[in-house]
């Protein structure tokens, strides 16, 4: 029904630049264009990848640290601030922040620390099926290398060995 509808306009809208053409009040070359600009209005969004991943993390240098020297992530940016429209766009009022871009790859992901207001801790008692669990898959050569990398830096793993994706 919404394309019917959206078709139906598009249609009023050409009949009325036709008519605009022939009666000369509009150039062909202006004609064309308005037309490119009313389908691109009603045009399917086309959707090109994913900018970056987002985390919201408690201490951002201690998390760079990790980032950087555990899983050899490079530092792109480091901003701290404070912006209505933030504020606006997350709904936390008087924030200041600090976010942090990293990237692996092709991949990026952007580490948030709330300076001001701070955030409630995660839950002690956390396990995999929580809604606020999170998780970062990383693509080795090596996953008996990788794991006794991570291991070496003592970081606690949620399972038992390394698993491998579907």
């Amino acid at each position: 029904m919404q394309r019917i509808i959206m078709y139906s306009a598009v249609e009023g809208i050409l009949r009325s630049l036709r008519m605009a053409c022939v009666c000369r009040r509009v150039s062909l070359w202006t004609t064309a264009l308005l037309f490119l600009f009313v389908v691109s209005a009603f045009a399917e969004p086309k959707l090109l990848g994913v900018g970056a991943i987002g985390m919201t993390v408690s201490d951002v240098d201690r998390s760079v640290e990790f980032f950087s020297k555990v899983l050899d992530f490079r530092k792109v940016s480091d901003t701290e601030f404070h912006d209505e429209r933030f504020d606006r766009l997350t709904g936390i009022f008087g924030a200041r922040v600090r976010i942090v871009k990293l990237k692996l790859g092709d991949e990026m992901i952007e580490l948030t620390e709330y300076l001001t207001p701070q955030g409630r801790p995660i839950p002690h008692d956390s396990q995999s099926n929580d809604l606020w669990f999170q998780h970062i898959a990383i693509v080795v050569r090596d996953m008996d290398a990788a794991y006794a990398r991570l291991r070496q830096h003592r970081v606690k793993p949620i399972s038992v060995e390394p698993q491998r994706l579907p």
